[in-house]
Formats: structure tokens, C-alpha cells, sequence
């Protein structure tokens, strides 16, 4: 049986990235947490539908160069 709430550690593990970027998300707003007394926990659920609203079909944008995590460089 999966857990259902995750550490923060976890979460990163989960989403295949560090924790730095993870406390990036999480202070953007970009995720939701569960408090429980000092404890900081994400919601497996809340991760997969992160994910599931950032997903897009392999090629989306690849056209015009605005593909799923391309960015326009800076000035």
C-alpha cells in the first residue's frame, strides 16, 4: 500500500527533482501542503495532478519552440 501523504523528500523523489526545486514550487504557491503540528507533508494525489496539468503530448509546441519546459532566454 502506497502512502498517501509524503515527506518533502519524497515529494522531490516523486517528482524527480531536488528539494531546493520542490520549496521553489511549494513558495510559488504551485503546491499545497498538509501541516501536521510542525511537520510539512504533500499529497500524492496533489503531485499527480500537478503533474497531470503540466503534462502534454510529446512534440506539444515543438513547432513554434514553446514546448513543455522550453524557455525563452532572457535579456
Amino acid at each position: 500500500m502506497e502512502k498517501g501523504l509524503l515527506t518533502t523528500t519524497e515529494a522531490a523523489g516523486y517528482l524527480s527533482c531536488g528539494r531546493s526545486t520542490l520549496f521553489e514550487l511549494l513558495r510559488a504557491g504551485e503546491l499545497r501542503v498538509v501541516k501536521l503540528g510542525r511537520a510539512t507533508r504533500i499529497s500524492r494525489r496533489e503531485l499527480d495532478g500537478w503533474i497531470a496539468a503540466r503534462s502534454a503530448p510529446l512534440g506539444a509546441g515543438a513547432a513554434d519552440g514553446h514546448g513543455a519546459g522550453v524557455r525563452e532566454p532572457s535579456e
